[in-house]
């Protein structure tokens, strides 16, 4: 007790305690350090495209031109080209079934596929697999929306010509058989933001 009757407290305990008071202002400090360097990060940069602001969200590369055309063997044996979706927004899928980072998106695209529905979309995944044994036994008793097609030019392997080495490998291509954006590897294709723009892109 002090001379006035009003507990003291000492200097051993006032030292104990000035740490921890700085920890936890360095904590609140560094949180908050971290939710502005998000916030900045996921901020729109005026003036930016919707390509650019995807590509940068998603490690994505805006890609210029028309795109290659391709030809694509469907599974009774018809050939189509990419060519001939030109007047929709074609979503170009490089996988094999051996690829097990193809395998593991395939349920979200074929969920974009699904909801996306009604639009002038397609999602095209072309295969690299040399038959279409390993194919049908991947998509037994499903009923697909994304149109699966197999390189009928193995020899060739399409894709090369589109410079893609290892799969997966996606591009965007819009409605005037133009270039936008090109995915390498495993993406979210469920996030709000991819189909926001794929939306955007097929109304516009």
């Amino acid at each position: 007790m002090s001379d006035s009757g009003q507990p003291t407290v000492s200097s051993a305990t006032g030292r104990a305690q000035m740490p921890s008071r700085l920890t936890q202002r360095l904590v609140i400090l560094v949180s908050t350090l971290a939710l502005v360097a998000l916030a900045h990060a996921h901020r729109p940069t005026v003036g930016e495209s919707p390509e650019a602001r995807v590509a940068r969200r998603y490690n994505a590369q805006v890609s210029t031109g028309e795109a290659i055309d391709l030809t694509l063997e469907a599974r009774d044996g018809a050939r189509k080209t990419l060519a001939d979706f030109r007047g929709q927004v074609v979503l170009l899928n490089f996988w094999a079934s051996w690829c097990p980072p193809c395998l593991k998106e395939m349920p979200d695209l074929e969920a974009l596929s699904a909801g996306l529905k009604g639009r002038p979309f397609s999602l095209i995944a072309l295969s690299g697999d040399d038959s279409w044994q390993p194919i049908d036994q991947l998509f037994a008793g499903s009923n697909v929306t994304m149109k699966v097609f197999r390189d009928p030019n193995l020899k060739e392997k399409q894709h090369l010509r589109y410079g893609t080495e290892k799969l997966p490998e996606t591009y965007v291509i819009d409605k005037q058989g133009r270039l936008r954006l090109r995915f390498i590897n495993v993406q979210p294709w469920q996030d709000d933001e991819l189909v926001s723009y794929l939306e955007w892109l097929a109304d516009e």
